[in-house]
């Protein structure tokens, strides 16, 4: 048996600034600045050479690299409002869920890697938060969004091709946060919340029933659960409001909570990003205002800070490549 042999890019973005690693570094290196990217800066990361960027607090303004970070083009989405959020699912078939500016959220779709994109669905009153695909069942994918009365999924099983519309039973006190989101497959995804104590939103049988789940962890300016991860068995998870350095972890599927201490180079009011890279116990944190990306090897137990030139981070995207 071949011995799994992974490769993994890595690129977020700080600031203006974009930052690339990959798995035989430990500290990252600039690869771009770009212009007007303000507000809830997103990546999306489709290969080892493709990579997507998108933000801007009212134009939207995203870009596009086919040569790891070398150069940026811009892909003149200035017409649409501002995406929250980007889902690369390979180098030209591109989702997007706008910020609802225009009264309705619409999910966008390109196929030609940005060059024209088409408008999926809209959900009126709320923005797209999040679009995610699975990675272990890649036909499957759900965006989210959110307003004060609704809580909207919609779901694709065929690649984006076509999509169906669910509900979220709304839980009093609470609302979705934006980019915290989480899908495993199509019977296991979360979400996070904002407003009420930390919590995060799932599902282990693909919406027939949503748990909300308070994580435990102290309010610290704000209940803003945007940080969450699961590894593919879907009993260990991470998650993290505004209260680094503590984080919250589980072993049972998000039943249970415990607090982790991730260090305190860590400490920050401001809401991390989580990813948990496929196939292994390596996840990873972004720490917007302080020590940038931390990394643990051992499923979230401990975590180590890497080298980002004291710049802190915002997003984080990760691909895993070369497996063999």
């Amino acid at each position: 048996m071949k011995r799994a042999n992974y490769h993994i890019l890595f690129i977020l973005f700080i600031t203006s600034n974009l930052f690339l690693s990959s798995i035989t570094y430990s500290q990252w290196t600039v690869c771009g600045n770009l212009a007007g990217i303000s507000g809830r800066p997103t990546v999306a990361v489709a290969d080892e050479n493709t990579v997507y960027v998108t933000g801007g607090s009212t134009v939207n303004v995203t870009y596009k690299t086919t040569n790891g970070g070398t150069s940026w083009i811009n892909l003149n989405t200035g017409a649409f409002s501002p995406f929250f959020c980007l889902w690369a699912k390979d180098a030209n078939t591109i989702f997007a869920g706008d910020n609802g500016a225009t009264g309705a959220g619409k999910l966008y779709k390109t196929t030609d890697g940005g060059l024209f994109w088409t408008v999926v669905d809209s959900v009126i009153g709320g923005g797209f938060g999040g679009v995610k695909f699975s990675l272990s069942m890649p036909s499957f994918g759900a965006a989210f969004s959110s307003n004060t009365t609704d809580i909207v999924v919609l779901k694709t099983r065929d690649g984006g091709n076509t999509w169906s519309r669910t509900s979220v039973p709304l839980f009093p006190g609470y609302d979705l946060s934006i980019s915290g989101y989480n899908v495993i497959d199509s019977l296991f995804y979360a979400m996070g919340t904002v407003s009420g104590p930390p919590a995060v939103i799932l599902t282990t049988n693909g919406g027939l029933a949503y748990n909300l789940q308070e994580v435990g962890l102290p309010s610290a300016g704000g209940n803003f659960t945007r940080g969450i991860a699961f590894k593919e068995d879907k009993l260990t998870g991470i998650a993290a409001s505004t209260s680094l350095p503590l984080i919250a972890r589980t072993t049972n599927g998000g039943i249970n909570w415990t607090n982790i201490t991730v260090g305190s180079f860590a400490s920050s009011t401001t809401t991390p990003v989580m990813r948990w890279i496929e196939g292994t116990n390596t996840c990873y944190i972004t720490t917007p205002y302080s020590s940038g990306i931390l990394k643990s090897i051992n499923g979230g137990l401990n975590w180590t800070e890497m080298s980002t030139a004291g710049n802190g981070a915002f997003n984080i995207d990760t691909k895993s490549i070369g497996a063999t």
